[in-house]
């Protein structure tokens, strides 16, 4: 048999065919690139054409073919260089603030979702699980605080130039509310260790400053009025803060510095009786109504309910050693009126300072007891009597019940019931004897309203 010698038949395929083994070195110039066009242009220049899924499927492939360690040592190599020479720069500048801000804004944030998209893969597959980043853009705030830290300096001027444009905000002095809200938002979420430098710092100069502010009203003529919307303001101002905290630790944290400062130290100065005179009788519920917020802030609506019940006292008493003996009950029950819708509007009804407007003008009328039940009696007396002997000079009964029934609220308060009892039955006599009765309706009407009342004994006798 006749062998036939076999030929070995080799095959030349062009290299372009093949898949390479290094999809790192294949990539990584087109992603570079990327970078370049996305950190390196000037805010004004707009972004030229970009195929971000060529660019998804490059990184793709490198995490595919387990090069990721690689991209990242390469990315974060490319993202310190750039970073440490902007910064560098910006630490050098004259508008340090200000060139920070536009940095921040332009450059850091405005490219954070582009960033994050072309990214995507490599931080689901390496980024979260391996680095326990939750985020690319957490990746990058790493980068960024760590190359912060390596600037000398930089981290400290960030803070001392923020707070000195809190400073001027707090103020009123020219500032740039941009460049202050992209302050706050790079120490908010560049890292915790940046926050926790500047939280002491802005908390000790904020007592400082609120502390000074509340030193200056005291200087002057101390006006109760314009404090507590002073501090009201106050509080309003900083609430706006709230939304940059990092924690709501420091939220609670600043909001002890107000109260402290504001409210606290001069709790005696707010609730002084004089003071809280003027507000009565200006019937200046909104004042009174921030007094109540103030108080309600640091847990001392009981000192306020004190000090509202001896305002109550002393006005009480005021009246019955000032007011003419015609005009002292119709004073009572304006008072008592004024004070019940202070607590409705002002207090948010509460019960305390509620009850309180009845026993403090319960007790101050005992000062005198004999001189208000015979005003007391002599003013039913007035109300009761024919008021004109023509249908248009005579109230309607409807009306007259409705002042009798005020001033049964008075009438309650009378501790001199038996004195009461004496000078309302003389003046019914001569009501009965000689024709002065306005309504005999009115009269059977007063006579339930005491039977039901605390009057009851003294009715009973009556009949």
């Amino acid at each position: 048999m006749i062998k036939i010698p076999q030929t070995r038949i080799i095959q030349t395929l062009p290299s372009n065919l093949f898949l390479p083994s290094d999809f790192f070195t294949q990539n990584w110039p087109s992603i570079q690139q990327f970078l370049d066009l996305l950190f390196l242009k000037t805010p004004e220049t707009p972004l030229p054409f970009i195929n971000f899924q060529a660019l998804y499927s490059k990184i793709e492939q490198i995490c595919r073919n387990h090069q990721e360690k690689e991209l990242f040592s390469t990315l974060s190599a490319y993202l310190d260089q750039f970073l440490t020479e902007t910064l560098e720069k910006i630490d050098k500048s004259n508008d340090f603030l200000e060139k920070t801000s536009q940095f921040w804004s332009a450059i850091i944030i405005n490219n954070i979702p582009i960033l994050s998209g072309v990214f995507r893969y490599f931080e689901s597959v390496f980024l979260k699980p391996v680095l326990r980043l939750k985020t690319f853009e957490n990746f990058l705030y790493s980068r960024f605080s760590l190359i912060m830290i390596k600037v000398p300096g930089f981290q400290e001027k960030v803070i001392e130039n923020t707070l000195e444009l809190i400073q001027k905000e707090r103020t009123s002095q020219p500032f740039s509310f941009e460049i202050l809200i992209n302050s706050w938002q790079l120490i908010q979420k560049v890292s915790q260790e940046l926050y926790q430098s500047f939280e002491p710092k802005f908390l000790e100069r904020s007592q400082l400053f609120f502390r000074k502010e509340a030193e200056k009203w005291m200087t002057e003529v101390f006006d109760v009025q314009g404090y507590v919307r002073f501090v009201d303001l106050k509080f309003s101002m900083e609430a706006e803060k709230a939304k940059f905290f990092r924690e709501t630790g420091t939220e609670a944290a600043l909001g002890k510095v107000l109260e402290t400062e504001l409210i606290e130290k001069y709790i005696e100065k707010v609730l002084d009786i004089s003071g809280l005179t003027i507000l009565i009788e200006k019937q200046d519920i909104e004042s009174l109504e921030k007094i109540y917020w103030q108080m309600s802030r640091i847990n001392k609506l009981e000192i306020l309910r004190k000090s509202w019940s001896t305002t109550l006292k002393d006005i009480t008493r005021g009246l019955l050693n000032s007011s003419k003996d015609t005009t002292l009950i119709e004073s009572l029950l304006n008072l008592r009126k004024d004070a019940i819708l202070i607590v409705k509007e002002g207090f948010q009804s509460h019960r305390g300072l509620r009850s309180s407007v009845d026993s403090a003008i319960s007790t101050a009328l005992d000062s005198n007891p004999n001189k208000t039940a015979e005003l007391a009696s002599k003013e039913f007396d007035l109300k009761l009597r024919k008021r004109g002997k023509t249908p248009a000079m005579m109230f309607s009964d409807d009306t007259t019940k409705k002042e009798l029934d005020d001033l049964f609220e008075i009438f309650r308060y009378i501790s001199a019931k038996d004195m009461f009892e004496e000078f309302y039955t003389r003046r019914l006599v001569k009501r009965l004897l000689f024709g002065g009765v306005c309504s005999h309706e009115l009269e059977l009407h007063i006579l339930e309203k005491l039977k039901q009342g605390i009057f009851e004994s003294f009715t009973n006798k009556i009949h």
